[in-house]
């Protein structure tokens, strides 16, 4: 009798085992992938997939083409470890985000994080875009545990940036835009396979933050994101961002022009050029340095208007006022001294920002247009980013500045698509983040900037290696309600 319980308890725990085992492998469209489990700090459970490829490797001849879905596999595939960051620039992502990334341009993966429950459950989805720039940024600073502890599903994806995102000859030789249309084949891949993973895809929500809100600000307008997503939260982004499409009269045919006479490539025609950067190395491309438009601050590769039937078929501005765009609620929202982020690194600004300092800053600032408005964004910053009762007061300055920063770079687009968006029939929501914690070691004067606001969605991974600090117990409070908040936007839209 003895030897029959032991046997009869073998089989129970074998059993339940192999249960857990099931819920962690899971048959996808193109193959089964075996995922692994996360125990998050408040002792709950959640399932994660690391690593699963959503299209095919562009590399070779499919550089600088459209993203192709992956080829089937028959092994059970390892989904414990994340993929390769896509190329970029190694040394400054090493240094902002600390630790050792491997790179490769077979870089078209995403990570699923999602709740441990019981099967047939279908939860909101969240798919998140990093990139802090269009050509840098890492799906490893998006913890989505905790979004996962909400009941929510998380996805990152990892998409080309950069020249192998957006280089484009403005014809068929390359179209450009390959990093949105990356992000559609995985929005793809999500419609046909997150339902396996317990995410619902009829409640797809997009998340990005800085250029990866840009991105996501601009599937709103492209047709071929249409009916893949049914949300979006956009932080310190948009689509009337400066930094987020390239405009006249700056064409990208230039940009990729002098990128070739850098690396020696013939330029008598479009296709020469192609072929040629098609042959040269990701470190060659990468490490090749090509001035863009002064507007753009984000790099030299950028989103392309790329004419009916493209990705983006016009600008941005004209699509909003004509009312072409998806009527999904949006969350748009920033931090409450974002520019401070710009003037950082400004010799003494501790102190505040010097009369002449700022005269300087302003002249680099009016460079950013063409010659044509410089006079008048000149008048503007006189009249409403100058106190003229504290004239000489280096501090007043220095807010004044950070004022002008993030509105330039942030609050008047965001604030121009949201009533765009409102007066087309879309639902909005607005947000401005202020939350400083006490341990924080940036200065005082800074307040909550950048993407202060996503450190409180995402914790410590989103935190650079240099101002990393710990949550104390207001934090951890302040983490909670802002996670709770994302996740019934992805739950309801705020109906």
């Amino acid at each position: 009798m003895k030897a029959l319980g032991a046997l009869c308890l073998f089989v129970l725990v074998s059993s339940c085992l192999g249960e857990e085992e099931d819920k962690l492998k899971v048959k996808t469209k193109y193959g089964d992938v075996h995922g692994f489990e996360i125990e998050a700090k408040s002792g709950k459970h959640v399932h994660a997939w690391f690593g699963i490829p959503y299209a095919e490797p562009p590399v070779g001849e499919l550089r600088f083409t459209e993203a192709r879905p992956p080829k089937k596999w028959e092994d059970v595939r390892d989904a414990t470890q994340y993929a390769a960051d896509c190329p970029q620039d190694k040394d400054r992502l090493e240094k902002i985000m600390n630790g050792t990334h491997a790179m490769s341009e077979d870089c078209l993966y995403l990570n699923i994080f999602a709740p441990e429950d019981e099967a047939g459950h279908h939860h909101p989805v969240i798919v998140v875009f990093p990139g802090a720039q269009y050509d840098w940024g890492t799906v490893r600073a998006f913890d989505g545990t905790a979004l996962a502890e909400h009941e929510v599903v998380v996805v990152t994806v990892n998409y080309r940036m950069g020249v192998f995102g957006f280089l484009s000859t403005d014809d068929d030789e390359a179209l450009g835009n390959y990093g949105l249309l990356d992000q559609i084949e995985a929005l793809k891949w999500i419609q046909d396979n997150i339902a396996r993973f317990g995410g619902d895809p009829k409640h797809v929500t997009l998340m990005g933050n800085l250029a990866g809100g840009n991105l996501v600000s601009l599937h709103l307008i492209s047709p071929y994101s249409e009916g893949l997503f049914h949300g979006a939260i956009i932080s310190s982004g948009g689509m009337m961002s400066p930094t987020a499409v390239l405009l006249p009269p700056y064409k990208a045919v230039d940009i990729a022009t002098e990128l070739a006479e850098k690396l020696g490539c013939s330029t008598e025609s479009t296709k020469d050029i192609v072929s040629c950067l098609r042959e040269k190395t990701a470190d060659e491309l990468v490490g090749t340095k090509v001035t863009g438009p002064a507007m753009m601050g984000f790099g030299a590769f950028a989103p392309t208007i790329d004419g009916p039937g493209g990705v983006i078929a016009a600008a941005p501005r004209a699509m909003l006022e004509n009312n072409q765009f998806s009527k999904v609620p949006i969350m748009v929202g920033t931090t409450d001294k974002w520019g401070a982020t710009a003037i950082r690194e400004l010799k003494g600004v501790e102190f505040g920002i010097s009369s002449d300092m700022n005269t300087d800053f302003r002249k680099t600032f009016c460079e950013r247009y063409p010659e044509g408005p410089r006079s008048y964004i000149n008048d503007m910053l006189n009249f409403e980013y100058t106190d003229f009762r504290r004239l000489h007061d280096p501090a007043a300055i220095r807010d004044n500045l950070i004022r002008a920063s993030a509105d330039y770079h942030i609050n008047t687009g965001m604030v121009f698509q949201a009533a765009a968006h409102a007066a087309g029939g879309g639902n909005v929501w607005m947000y401005e983040f202020h939350h400083v914690s006490q341990n924080d070691p940036r200065p005082s004067w800074m307040g909550a900037h950048g993407s202060d606001d996503m450190v409180y969605v995402f914790g410590h991974s989103l935190m650079s290696a240099s101002d990393s600090y710990e949550f104390d117990k207001t934090d951890e409070e302040v983490h909670h309600a802002v996670v709770d908040v994302v996740a019934n936007f992805a739950r309801t839209g705020f109906h």
